[in-house]
């Protein structure tokens, strides 16, 4: 993937962005999808990246931390709600 792909992605999930440092609003998940010599990889519920060169750090809900490389990474999805309203509650909904 490009920089200016990767860029675009999180300009789409409306991260907080600081120089190389990306942060996802509150209630939104990122989802990279990777693959590098016909093995494939999901790294799930991303909540913050950070630019290294080549290299993509991205820590996930739990705190868990995944390196890694842009050139790898082909597709991304997001999740969640938007930093303009508020996430979806769990549990029941009442009227």
């Amino acid at each position: 993937m490009t920089d200016e792909m990767f860029d675009a992605i999180l300009r789409k999930a409306e991260c907080e962005k600081k120089g190389d440092h990306a942060k996802l609003p509150e209630g939104r998940t990122l989802s990279l999808y990777v693959a590098h010599a016909g093995t494939s990889l999901t790294v799930s519920r991303i909540v913050e990246v950070i630019q290294d060169g080549g290299l993509i750090e991205a820590r996930n809900v739990k705190g868990e931390l995944f390196i890694l490389s842009r050139e790898d990474i082909f597709a991304a999805s997001v999740a969640g709600g938007s930093k303009d309203g508020p996430a979806r509650k769990a549990g029941f909904l009442s009227k």
